[in-house]
Formats: C-alpha cells, structure tokens, sequence
C-alpha cells in the first residue's frame, strides 16, 4: 500500500494537469470514487459464505448483506477504502483531490441556483453519465443491474457519503431549474431507486475536452469561461452610442432598483415595466439601466417564445441563463406570454417587461413581485435631432427634426443619409405610413391658395391654422411649452358649412402647403352593428393619426 501511495503522490502533477486540461475536477472526482466502490462491491461479491450458493438466484450471502446492519455495513466499507491496497491508493488520490480548489463553474451554479449538497452530487453524477455514456454502464455495475442505469439518490448516497438531508423533491432548486430530472414521473418519481438525467444543454458550460497533446501546457491556459447561453435564444444588448434619449427614465429605473436592492423589498423580485410603442427606445431604456447598475442586458422575444411547445422549460432556461451570467433579462413582448406562465417562471431579482400597454394582475393572483410602469412616450425635437447627430455626419433634414419619429425609425434613416434629404423622407414617409388601417383613405392635393375662393375672414382663418400648424413644433419644443399640452400635441379644425361649399378643397389646400397627407375616413365604415367595433374602429383610426401627428392630416 505505500508503493501505490507513493507513486500517486510523485504522479501529482500529471494528474494535476490531466484534471484541469482534460476534464474538471468533479468528473474526475467522479471516476476515482466508483473506482473505489467497485472495488468494494467485488470484494463483498466474491465472498460466498454458503456451500453451492452460486446456483441459487438471490444467493443466501446476498440475503445476509441486504439484513445486515446498515452502521455495520458502512464501517466495513470504509475499512476497507483504508485497507485493501488499490482502494486506499484511490482513497489517497481522492483526498489529495479535495485539497484543491472546487471547479469555480460548477461552484457557480451550486451558488447561485441554491443547491443542497445532495442535490450537486446527484447532478454532477447526471452530468457524467450524459457526458460520458459509457459511465450509465458502470453505474447500472454500481446498482447491480445487469444494462447501463441513470444514476440514482441511492447510489449518490453511496458514493458520496451523504448526510441525512432531504432528498431532491419536486420543489428543489434542481428540478426547478430544470438542472436534472427524474427519468420516470408519478408517485414514485422521487423515490431513492429512480433514475435521473441532466439537462444536456450544461454539458458545454461544466465539461470540456481538451484538444491539446499537452496537458500540462493546457492547464498553464487556465480555466475556460463558462458559456451558460447554450439552447437560449435570448441576445445580449449593449447600451447604444450617442446621446441618452430618455435621462430621467434612466434615472428612475436605477434609482428605484438601487434603493430596493436586488432583491427588493422583504425579497420580492422587481419588475421595471416599460410602456410604448414598438421602436420608442424601451430596449435602450433598459440597456442603459442595466449599463449603470454594473451589468449586462439578455432580450428576449416573448412572442417567439410562447410559440415553443415547451414555454415554461424555454422561459426557465433563459431565467437560468441570465442569473448564472449575472445579466438582467429583457422580454419584449412581454405581453404575449399567458398570466398562468409568468405565475410558473421561476423569477430574477430585476427583470425588464417592454409593453405596449400596462400589464393588468389576473384577479385573485399573488404578489410576487414589485413593479414600477415607466412610460416611453415620444422623444422631443431636440432628442431626435441629436440622436441624428450621432447617428449620421450630415445636417438633420427637416423631416427628422420635425416629424414625430421614433429612435428606432430615425437609426433606420440615418442609414440612407448620403443618399440626400429627398431619400430620406421617402423613408421616413413609408415608415410613419406602416400599419395604417384601411379605413383611412388617401386623397390628392391637386390644388393651391388660388384655386380657393373664400370670404377675406374665412381665409385669414385658414391662413393662422396654416401658420399655426407650420410653427408648432419649435413652439412646443424650442419655447418649453410641450409640458402643458399633456393630452396631445396636434392641431384639430373643424370646417363647418353646407355640402359643396369647399370644405374638402380647403383641407386638400392646407395639407398641400404644410407637405403633410391627407386622409378620408368614412364614418359608415367606422359605425359596426356589433359590441365594441365601433370604438376599437375609431381607436385604430386615431392612433394612426396620433402615431405620426406631424405628417397626417383627416377630413
């Protein structure tokens, strides 16, 4: 036995370096210990201490180990781990091995996941045996079983010398992490004979192979950072250049999270719901939050993600890959995923919700979050002409700086800003045109002043409108006045008088000196026979109005 003790410690360093180039320091952990217990089992199976006992199928040796005190059984074992010469040169390389640091990945996710110390030994089994399946063939050995076996409680309990704890249940960080589960489901999914498998998208992230003939120059490289995103779908988003378009948004996100901490109050999550229009800079928003707080945004799509057949394993896994990597997650759309699956998702300390509209809590559901609405309406004349600036190195044309763009279609424009001011308009015209419901019906601007014959009062009333509608924007935005127009910025005339009189001719003259469109509704088309049409009609006809106020106008 010291032979064997002392070749192990002269072959330090080779294992050393085979440990860390080759594989991590738990899986060999792995290897050493059912090394070790097969050895014990063939010393315990060879020992026959009946005459012709062999021929029988459960032998009388067999029935005398399984009624044999469970104390006395395991003091024998460890006897022997200390005894027996091949057992005690493991049993040594094993104890070296504990001397050094634990595998930091893996230690991560024990950390940040929460696991037991039974639950980390039956997923690191798991993960062995998907790693390497030729392993399943030495477990099914270790459980007696004559195929390949999932390890099992039992056989955790046996290698790792467990403490009395509670088992893994159906409420365990590992099963709801969707680390491991059990291979069978029902009453006896949790029984200590049940089989468990690991999440095999955890492979990459805690085991590696090393390609190098080297090892001891591999393991001179250091440890290879962890890539958790594997089988996610969520992409990092990094705070945009230029300038910060909505600062006080910004603000109140950091301050409400770091006033609250990470967890917030009495621990509950915190939910910072991000209210606007598809391309109002919520994404942004949240970058630049997440930026100043000291981490990384992952956006998720959460359209794409209902879709999946599994919504709940997906959505937990992009949670699980976020608090592992130490991000903050996004899900746009948020709306798209059913209150019975955000009840499911297991939840982050701090999580973006981009909306359209406030998310409604269903009746009668728990509090398991605080939340805080922030609103991302339209950005100012002086917003989007920087984020222009920043964006193009021409001068701003006239319909960025007085259209109501948002940052998402002024980034698009920037794109075509060498092509001239005309290209540009065109493409800002078809993107504010985008979406524009069919009861709205274009009509042409074939007149001018001239062809309108009107009273001298009537048409200095049509001339202020003209003027006033021309000189809003600076009035509103250069002169400070935009903080009392909190119920809409746009400009409505009503043109009253008998059918034939000019009043659709004046509206056409109008628009076609201020360069704006002009469109008919037809109220017989607005009006619906059925509950609720009607006004989901009108609601359509005055956000596509509202959506671009500066560049549409309606008779």
């Amino acid at each position: 036995m010291g032979e064997a003790v002392n070749a192990v410690q002269r072959d330090a360093t080779v294992i050393r370096a085979f440990d860390d180039a080759a594989e991590p320091r738990w899986f060999h952990e792995i290897r050493l210990r059912a090394a070790r217990r097969v050895l014990w089992l063939r010393h315990v199976w060879s020992a026959h201490n009946y005459q012709d006992e062999r021929l029988l199928a459960i032998s009388h040796s067999e029935v005398d180990r399984a009624l044999a005190p469970r104390a006395e059984t395991a003091e024998a074992e460890r006897e022997f781990y200390h005894c027996d010469e091949r057992a005690a040169a493991l049993t040594a390389q094993l104890a070296a091995l504990g001397k050094r640091p634990q595998d930091g990945r893996l230690e991560h996710l024990v950390t940040v996941l929460g696991l037991s110390s039974a639950e980390t030994s039956l997923l690191t089994l798991t993960l062995a045996a998907a790693a390497d399946p030729g392993l399943a063939r030495v477990f099914g050995y270790l459980l007696d079983s004559t195929e390949a076996a999932d390890p099992t409680l039992w056989l955790a309990a046996a290698l790792f010398d467990l403490p009395a704890e509670p088992v893994p249940g159906p409420d365990s960080a590992m099963v709801r992490w969707l680390l491991a589960e059990p291979v069978i489901s029902g009453r006896d999914a949790f029984a200590w004979s049940t089989g468990w498998r690991a999440d095999p998208l955890l492979l990459p992230a805690l085991v590696r192979c090393c390609a190098s003939s080297d090892p001891v120059a591999a393991a001179a490289r250091g440890p290879w950072p962890a890539d958790w995103s594997v089988g996610t779908r969520g992409r990092i988003v990094e705070p945009p250049h230029g300038p910060v378009l909505r600062p006080e948004a910004v603000d109140d996100v950091v301050g409400f999270v770091s006033r609250l901490g990470s967890r917030g109050e009495a621990g509950l999550p915190i939910e910072i719901e991000l209210v606007g229009e598809p391309g109002s800079g919520r994404t942004s928003v949240a970058a630049q939050a997440a930026a100043r707080l000291g981490v990384r945004l992952v956006v998720v799509e959460g359209a794409a993600l209902a879709a999946q057949p599994d919504g709940l394993g997906a959505a937990t896994r992009e949670v699980r890959r976020a608090l592992l990597d130490g991000s903050i997650l996004a899900w746009e759309r948020a709306d798209a995923l059913t209150a019975e699956l955000w009840e499911a998702i297991p939840a982050a300390p701090v999580t973006f919700h981009s909306v359209e509209r406030p998310l409604v809590r269903p009746a009668g559901a728990r509090c398991r979050s605080i939340r805080r609405s922030v609103r991302c309406g339209p950005i100012g004349r002086h917003a989007r002409m920087g984020l222009w600036s920043s964006l193009a190195d021409t001068p701003v044309p006239a319909p960025v700086a007085e259209w109501a763009l948002r940052p998402a279609e002024i980034t698009i424009a920037a794109r075509v800003a060498r092509a001239g001011d005309h290209e540009v308009g065109e493409v800002c015209r078809r993107l504010m045109m985008a979406g524009t419901p069919e009861l709205l019906r274009p009509l042409p601007l074939p007149f001018g002043w001239d062809d309108l014959v009107l009273s001298p009062v009537t048409a200095a009333h049509l001339r202020e409108l003209e003027e006033q509608t021309r000189d809003r924007a600076e009035v509103l935005d250069d002169w400070g006045f935009a903080r009392l127009t909190s119920l809409g910025r746009g400009t409505t005339a009503l043109f009253a008088g008998p059918s034939g009189t000019g009043k659709t001719m004046a509206a056409q003259v109008l628009a076609w000196s201020l360069g704006l469109d002009l469109y008919r509704v037809d109220l017989a088309g607005v009006v619906s026979k059925y509950i609720g049409e009607t006004e989901k009609h009108l609601r359509e006809v005055f956000e596509a109005c509202q959506r671009a106020p500066d560049r549409k106008s309606v008779v």
